[in-house]
């Protein structure tokens, strides 16, 4: 299904956590369900790496946390890539997840300010983006990330990390595409 957003394009899949009116058939069941509870465990995870379209994204997951109530896991991954035979050369004192800390903190200060009205966590992995996203986000409510949609028809596609997470999330996905251009 294909949602706009205050402008912003997303592509959402799944639903996880019971809507209100789940609530209202349980206790009429007489079931109780704890917001109190639901409150401790909520929380919404969002892939950046400083692109635009993840700023997008961190917004949008910082809004969506602050309807809800849910804690912000900002999540970046580093990894160095080598080719078949060859590895690239960096200085001696390069460290990739203190450059990896810089530009997540950076994208939440840009994003959300220096006082970000939600609590928002950080997590810098070493690996691949997808499988790191997954990582983080067993058991939350939501998962969001930019896409790239560096495809044939601009803006249709979706990047391959957010692909992967549409395809392999255990809760439901949101891909943040940005301001349409026209």
């Amino acid at each position: 299904m294909l949602a706009a957003v205050s402008g912003t394009f997303g592509l959402i899949a799944g639903l996880r956590r019971p809507l209100e009116q789940d609530r209202v058939r349980e206790r009429a069941k007489g079931v109780e369900m704890s917001d109190t509870a639901d409150q401790q465990d909520r929380f919404i995870v969002v892939g950046v790496d400083g692109s635009q379209p993840s700023i997008d994204a961190l917004k949008w997951a910082a809004h969506q946390a602050l309807l809800t109530g849910a804690t912000l896991r900002a999540v970046t991954a580093w990894e160095i890539s080598t080719g078949v035979g060859w590895a690239p050369a960096f200085p001696n004192d390069y460290d990739p997840e203190a450059a990896s800390k810089q530009i997540l903190n950076e994208a939440i200060l840009d994003a959300l300010g220096p006082s970000p009205e939600v609590p928002v966590e950080r997590f810098v992995k070493e690996g691949h983006a997808g499988p790191a996203l997954l990582a983080v986000s067993k058991g939350a409510d939501l998962l969001v990330v930019g896409g790239s949609g560096h495809g044939a028809i601009a803006g249709i596609l979706i990047g391959s990390v957010s692909e992967h997470c549409v395809r392999h999330a255990t809760c439901p996905v949101v891909v943040i595409h940005g301001e349409k251009s026209e």
